[in-house]
C-alpha cells in the first residue's frame, strides 16, 4: 500500500493542490502539519476534548476503538461557524 506524507503547507494552496494531484494513486494520507488552520486535530491518548486556547480549537476525537474508555467516538467541524461536533457510535 502507498501512503503519500506531507509536512510544512504553511497554507500553500496552490502546492497543496499540486501535491495532492499526484498523490491520487495512493491510499491514505498523512499531513504532519503546519497547514496554519483555526484548529489543531491531535489523537493517540483515546481521550475525547474539545478545548479552545486563544483563537486555536484543539480537537482529540477520542477513540474509535471503544475499548479502553467504553465509548467509540469521533468528532466533524463545520469549517465555516467553527463549530466541532462529538458523535458517539455507541
Amino acid at each position: 500500500m502507498q501512503v503519500g506524507i506531507l509536512s510544512d503547507i504553511h497554507d500553500n494552496i496552490g502546492a497543496l493542490r499540486g501535491a495532492l494531484e499526484r498523490l491520487q494513486h495512493t491510499r491514505a494520507l498523512l499531513c504532519c502539519g503546519d497547514l496554519c488552520s483555526p484548529f489543531i486535530v491531535f489523537g493517540h491518548n483515546h481521550q475525547f476534548e474539545i478545548s479552545q486556547t486563544d483563537k486555536t480549537l484543539l480537537i482529540n476525537p477520542g477513540e474509535i476503538f471503544g475499548g479502553l474508555t467504553g465509548t467509540s467516538t469521533f468528532v466533524t467541524i463545520d469549517t465555516h461557524t467553527r463549530t466541532p461536533q462529538r458523535h458517539k457510535l455507541h
